[in-house]
């Protein structure tokens, strides 16, 4: 007799639950998704307790695809470590077995859709200042939403020469690079100039920069506006949780003890997972 199971999905934007709610469905993996807007979740990460707004995915599918939704949630997931927690259905009604067992036995869609797939890097920056004994840090506003800044490795440039560069380009700012925060990685679906259809997975490096000099009114002609904001303020406006989650991590480094040294050498923490990101730059 067939199992089925329950799985609990959480995801960080209502964007970000749209998306995997979509593919899980669309590629079989699961016969149903409930999503409930705006839990508020409070979570231990990296030694501190954190709270954010989430939405819960309700996931109905089989036990025994289990193990491929699983990969699929981590390929697709804006976290490095997403929730992925299965319970099982004891009893169910027998036209809603029926048709869930019905849903999910075609097998996944996504391995044999023949989309080509292409890779990126890219690097960006948490760009600091104190001013007025507090924290500020650049963002720059693009496409309707405030964010970091970031953009392609070029060849032959060294990833932190890229961080340097992008940040510099889009805030108009110069900075230092203090240490490496971390990487994400994403995915999502694009078409070439000649309207091929790709599946493109980026992985972004971000460091933290130490403001030298510089303007931000200075910024390049992609960006609408770059703005020096307090820490406070970065938090609400930043539209992704993996940004924000790179912003914890750089006043995790700055608060950590007003007389400790902070030491400008980088230090490796790369996810292992891949994640996705809405429109991405």
């Amino acid at each position: 007799m067939q199992e089925f199971i329950v799985v609990y999905v959480t995801a960080g934007s209502a964007d970000e639950a749209d998306r995997l709610a979509r593919s899980l469905v669309d590629e079989r993996l699961a016969a149903c998704v409930n999503r409930i807007k705006s839990v508020q979740s409070v979570y231990r990460w990296q030694g501190k307790v954190e709270q954010s707004e989430e939405e819960l995915l309700i996931i109905k599918t089989s036990r025994d695809r289990f193990a491929v939704l699983e990969k699929r949630v981590r390929e697709l997931h804006s976290y490095s470590v997403p929730e992925v927690i299965a319970l099982p259905v004891i009893e169910g009604s027998s036209g809603y077995l029926k048709w869930l067992k019905e849903q999910v036995t075609s097998g996944p869609r996504h391995r044999g859709d023949g989309v080509r797939t292409v890779r990126e890097v890219s690097a960006g920056g948490v760009m600091y200042r104190k001013h007025s004994d507090e924290i500020q840090i650049a963002l720059i506003h693009v496409r309707n939403r405030w964010g970091l800044p970031k953009g392609h490795v070029e060849e032959g440039e060294r990833i932190e020469e890229t961080a340097l560069r992008e940040v510099r380009e889009e805030t108009g700012l110069e900075g230092r690079v203090v240490r490496k925060l971390g990487d994400i990685r994403y995915a999502y679906r694009d078409k070439t100039k000649e309207g091929e259809p790709i599946r493109i997975y980026k992985r972004v490096h971000f460091y933290l920069l130490r403001y030298l000099k510089g303007d931000v009114r200075d910024h390049d002609h992609e960006v609408d506006e770059a703005r020096w904001f307090p820490m406070d303020q970065v938090i609400k406006n930043l539209k992704f949780a993996t940004e924000r989650k790179m912003v914890h991590r750089a006043l995790s480094i700055l608060t950590a003890s007003d007389n400790q040294r902070i030491k400008p050498a980088l230090e490796q923490q790369s996810e292992d997972e891949p994640v996705e990101q809405k429109l991405p730059r």
